[in-house]
């Protein structure tokens, strides 16, 4: 492959194994593996990004920086060969920089959905401080001639703290989202990310198209490619879910799921715009009221896990979803009196998740657009044993 040029896929892990093994391993992600809540302690982080790289990481000696609220203690030191390094984060910072820049401003912006996009230069601000915070922090304690892999779009200006900083380290920056050229050229700090992204040594995508976006935003913002661009997939961790075929707990929770008649379809998603969810109520409500579908021969079971609490944004569009499934439920009855369409907002256990999924006799998979769409990737392993159907839509990247 020529220098810059998006081309070929390969999987995030195989690439990881096939670096270096004498160079330390420095990973930088929005949160640690653990997240830490009042009532449970330091629990497991929910998400693909844990999914997709705990597996990568299981025998490689790791240092993994992530973010921790200021008032919150300290996370335990580390599972296995990998060590956590906090990267504190004040309410001001959070709020301006996590809540604002990241959430409102680029996340949206990553996805080409601009109507979404919120703007405020405090944000913009705050979002370069803190960059220029972790990259203090990690340049201190990284072993010297480390690979730092940074993770996703809350860290993309860390590249050039650190290039100045420490030029002994490898730099390696990768897109858990889509990429959209258009959405980023909407930003107000549009040059500095081109110009930050051009600073990795390597930069990787999900998907071919994805490295196309990224090549087209940084050369059209004055930005020099970073050496290395391409497709680099997330994979997740196969053995764990087929496994699940054969645990006992699954199975029993299986079976009560599966108990009521007709067709069970499942959806495991987070409440948030970029996945479609309204979209797929609203079809799922034109098929019973045109009579393909009958309600006493389909279920929806449908997660929807609520996220950013607080945000205008993200509190309505929960509320959209749970106002279409009463509709739904409510124009049309089944006879058992089950419902047609079963919301749960609350987070689901990974065990109840594969329980949920070998019930089913289909997964949708409908995001407007989607980054690497994991959920596909599990139902499919899950059920390999049986004959189910797997649903996706045009954006599910998967």
């Amino acid at each position: 492959m020529n220098a810059g040029t998006p081309s070929g896929r390969i999987p995030a892990a195989s690439a990881l194994r096939r670096s270096r093994p004498d160079r330390h391993l420095c990973v930088v992600s929005h949160r640690l593996p653990v997240t830490y809540t009042p009532d449970l302690g330091w629990e497991r982080s929910p998400g693909g990004l844990v999914s997709a790289l705990d597996p990568a990481l299981r025998d490689r000696p790791a240092l993994w920086f992530g973010h921790a609220n200021a008032d919150d203690p300290d996370p335990p030191p580390g599972r296995g060969k990998t060590q956590y390094r906090v990267l504190r984060l004040g309410r001001e910072r959070s709020v301006r920089a996590i809540d604002g820049a990241c959430n409102r401003s680029l996340w949206p912006a990553l996805h080409g959905i601009v109507e979404r996009i919120e703007q405020d230069d405090s944000w913009w601000a705050a979002y370069a401080d803190l960059a220029a915070t972790n990259a203090r922090h990690i340049a201190t304690v990284a072993p010297s001639g480390s690979i730092v892999w940074v993770h996703d779009y809350h860290h993309i200006l860390l590249a050039d703290e650190l290039r100045r900083r420490r030029p002994d380290l490898r730099l390696g920056f990768f897109f858990h989202t889509p990429v959209d050229a258009a959405g980023l050229a909407e930003l107000h700090i549009a040059d500095r990310l081109a110009t930050a992204l051009g600073r990795y040594h390597v930069v990787g995508t999900q998907t071919p198209g994805d490295a196309d976006e990224v090549a087209q935003f940084v050369e059209s913002h004055g930005g020099d490619l970073p050496p290395t661009l391409r497709s680099i997939p997330v994979g997740f961790d196969v053995a764990r879910w087929s496994e699940f075929r054969n645990d006992p707990v699954v199975d029993a929770l299986a079976r009560r799921h599966g108990a009521p008649g007709g067709l069970l379809a499942v959806g495991v998603d987070r409440a948030d715009y970029t996945k479609g969810l309204p979209t797929k109520l609203v079809a799922i409500e034109r098929l019973l009221d045109d009579g393909r579908l009958h309600p006493d021969e389909f279920r929806l079971v449908q997660i929807a896990t609520r996220t950013r609490a607080g945000i205008g944004a993200y509190d309505e569009m929960l509320a959209e979803i749970r106002r279409s499934a009463a509709r739904v439920n409510e124009a049309h009855r089944r006879s058992d009196g089950e419902p047609v369409v079963r919301l749960i907002t609350e987070p689901h256990p990974p065990r109840e998740v594969a329980a949920l999924m070998r019930a089913s006799d289909m997964a949708l998979v409908t995001p407007i657009r989607d980054g690497m769409n994991l959920v596909a990737f599990e139902y499919a392993a899950l059920n390999a044993d049986r004959p189910t159907a797997l649903v996706l839509g045009q954006g599910a990247g998967a």
